[in-house]
């Protein structure tokens, strides 16, 4: 039964996922959620929580916290938007810059133990299933709002 179970598959992968991240990733002080959320700041400066939340699919709560420890530990800042008030825009700071090459290797590092044995075809085909995956649950989870 559990062969015909894709998301037992996905949900058991995921958690490998986080496990191994978890304990290759502490070197830089960050766990993978903190760093998919630096990195996303790294790349889009000036974006606010919401834009965060949305990218990452993360709910606001745990974006809160997360952001809070980053800030905390001189990663992020937070800066008032001069035409809204009402959002903050996230920047990163000099010390998200220096450990951005750090955690790009680590990254690539984790991802080459995911390309193990399979071909380019076989990962083209994953990623396509996968993004399938992803729009058919984003649809489900939209119709039910």
């Amino acid at each position: 039964m559990k062969q015909e179970l894709l998301s037992l598959h996905i949900l058991t992968t995921a958690r490998m996922l986080l496990k191994l991240g978890q304990r290759n990733f502490p070197k830089l002080g960050l766990g993978p959620g903190q760093m998919a959320q630096l990195l996303y700041i790294l790349e889009n400066p000036g974006s606010c929580q919401e834009d965060l939340s949305n990218e990452l699919e993360v709910d606001r709560t745990t974006i809160t916290k997360s952001l809070k420890k980053l800030e905390e530990r001189g990663f992020v800042i937070r800066e008032r938007d001069p035409k809204d008030q009402r959002y903050n825009r996230l920047m990163p700071t000099d010390k998200a810059r220096e450990v951005q090459p750090h955690m790009l290797a680590a990254i690539q590092q984790h991802e080459s133990l995911l390309h193990l044995g399979l071909s380019r075809d076989d990962l083209e085909r994953t990623i396509a299933v996968l993004e399938r995956i992803h729009v058919n649950l984003t649809e489900a989870m939209s119709s039910r709002s």
